[in-house]
């Protein structure tokens, strides 16, 4: 079956190719993704497969039914960032301040190269196919905005694959590892309020600006000197605001930034010992503060078995030296992780780092793009992982 694997994805890939850079020249926003909906619920519908849109707001579902007792997810992501695009491509963004920064569009294509070919070949395979399309993966809850929707249900999905297409790693290759793949990523706004004044006078005022730098250091210490070296974690500030003139020192700051942590247990200890920071920095300069924290993503968590399987199925088509062994972690966040919290979950890296055609930047970035040459790897990988998947009834 892997040889037909092959001629369809060949089949699909000029069309993949066409797909990315329609989803790349019109982005949309997290929970806005209305164009590229119609466009994946309309292929899909084409394909056969039984489509049910709304979900989570914006997102698409598609259920290709073979009366099996076991059905499995395949998860694909379709927001973009609001960053002004800089790649000079030709199909650059047409939505000012949008861009697909984070790969989402190259996610898409990949999702329905793989819909395409589980469709082809349906009558050889055993087992439900759900390819789930979803909004607002960035920071925005579209994961757990499709589980309250019932995206896990009806039929009840037994096991979830997803993929990012990843910067770090080398075009043509696919990185895995077990346990934490991806940190668990919390926010958090800070106000500091002190007393204004003249800028020539700070002995007669509170200056909420030197106590912010005074903040911004202690934190850094709560990573250097209170965390194991051993234990991966990120405190960085994101945004500093206050101020209005030159000469006046302000009433009060505002910070904003994230925390990265792969152990839940760490993560809890930093979030706490980041309050009682901030509250005995500012108690001691007579100042006051308000402080809130958002958590946006659990810890990405690979099943054991779901790896072990993934790894033999990449090594057995391509050889050991396709595959990247993580050592460690990426402080990155991802709400796939949400699905992984209900039933087992496997998520892996594609490469598409080349530094022959400049594909260098990171995600986020405003010159970030993708190597259009992996899309149809990316497909392959995903089909022969779920076709050995649904072999061995997903466990």
């Amino acid at each position: 079956m892997f040889s037909s694997v092959q001629k369809h994805v060949l089949e699909i890939t000029p069309q993949m190719i066409e797909w990315r850079r329609f989803f790349h020249e019109y982005p949309e926003l997290g929970f806005e993704e209305v164009k590229a909906a119609e466009k994946i619920g309309s292929l899909l519908r084409e394909w056969g497969y039984e489509v049910t849109t709304g979900i989570g707001k914006t997102g698409v579902i598609g259920f290709l039914n073979n009366n099996s007792d076991f059905t499995l997810g395949l998860r694909f992501d379709m927001d973009a960032l609001p960053i002004t695009e800089a790649t000079d491509l030709p199909f650059s963004s047409k939505h000012a301040g949008i861009m697909h920064a984070c790969g989402h569009d190259g996610h898409m294509s990949v999702g329905l190269g793989v819909a395409y070919v589980l469709a082809q070949l349906k009558q050889s395979i055993s087992g439900n196919i759900k390819v789930i399309f979803q909004p607002a993966e960035e920071g925005l809850g579209g994961a757990l905005a499709m589980i309250e929707d019932g995206v896990l249900e009806n039929p009840k999905v037994d096991v979830i694959l997803g993929l990012h297409i990843w910067p770090e790693l080398d075009s043509g290759t696919v990185g895995v590892r077990p346990g934490t793949i991806m940190a668990a990523a919390d926010k958090f706004e800070i106000t500091l309020y002190g007393s204004g004044g003249h800028g020539g006078q700070p002995h007669l005022a509170i200056d909420p600006i030197t106590l912010s730098a005074e903040v911004i250091e202690g934190l850094q210490t709560i990573v250097s000197r209170e965390v194991a070296p051993t234990e991966p974690v990120v405190i960085s500030i994101g945004s500093v605001h206050g101020g209005t003139a030159f000469n006046i020192i302000p009433n009060q700051v505002e910070l904003t930034g994230t925390i990265r942590t792969a152990d839940e247990a760490v993560r809890e200890r930093v979030l706490k010992r980041i309050e009682e920071k901030v509250q005995a920095i500012v108690k001691g300069n007579n100042a006051s503060c308000d402080i809130h924290f958002k958590r946006c993503f659990y810890q990405t968590f690979n099943d054991d078995s779901l790896v072990e399987e993934f790894r033999s199925t990449v090594i057995d088509s391509w050889g050991a030296e396709t595959l990247v062994d993580l050592k460690a972690p990426t402080m990155t966040g991802e709400d796939f992780s949400e699905y992984q919290r209900v039933i087992p979950g496997l998520y892996v890296f594609v490469g598409t780092r080349s530094e022959a055609k400049g594909l260098t930047f990171p995600i986020h970035h405003e010159k970030y793009s993708i190597d259009e040459d992996v899309l149809d790897f990316g497909v392959e990988v995903m089909v022969k992982a779920t076709l050995n998947l649904l072999k061995k009834g997903g466990r």
